[in-house]
């Protein structure tokens, strides 16, 4: 059906391009974007000037934070009401993943002294990003 539809549509343009000259930005676009800000889920208010309305990618980005949340808070929870704070498994993963980011992207970038401070939003947003792809992948 998904195929059907595709090459339904497929037909239309190129019968629709056929009086228009190509352009190959708007080709890409069209199989690139997922919907534009044009077509959002669902309408909210536009507050001085800025439209609130949710799409399909700020429904996602929603998404990925709820999950990183859930995730974090799990792994944090499971961590402390081990016996001995010692990873084993995925805990482990996760840590050496850790201290990857804060040994080798935020100390080089912002020196010894800011460690601490920078480390939890540069984690946060490598994670974010990170559960962004994944999900761009599905």
């Amino acid at each position: 059906m998904l195929v059907q539809e595709q090459v339904q549509e497929h037909a239309a343009a190129a019968a629709h391009g056929a009086a228009e000259k190509f352009n190959a930005g708007e080709v890409i676009i069209h199989h690139v974007a997922n919907s534009s800000h044009e077509e959002p889920l669902f309408r909210l208010p536009t507050i001085l000037g800025i439209d609130f309305s949710v799409t399909k990618h700020v429904l996602m980005l929603w998404m990925v934070a709820a999950a990183l949340f859930v995730v974090v808070t799990w792994a944090v929870q499971r961590y402390l009401k081990q016996e001995r704070l010692i990873p084993s498994g995925v805990m482990n993963a996760l840590e050496a993943l850790v201290e990857f980011v804060r040994d080798d992207i935020v100390q080089p970038n912002v020196g010894r002294k800011w460690v601490g401070a920078w480390a939890p939003l540069i984690l946060t947003l490598f994670f974010f990003i990170l559960g962004a792809n994944a999900i761009g992948l599905v």
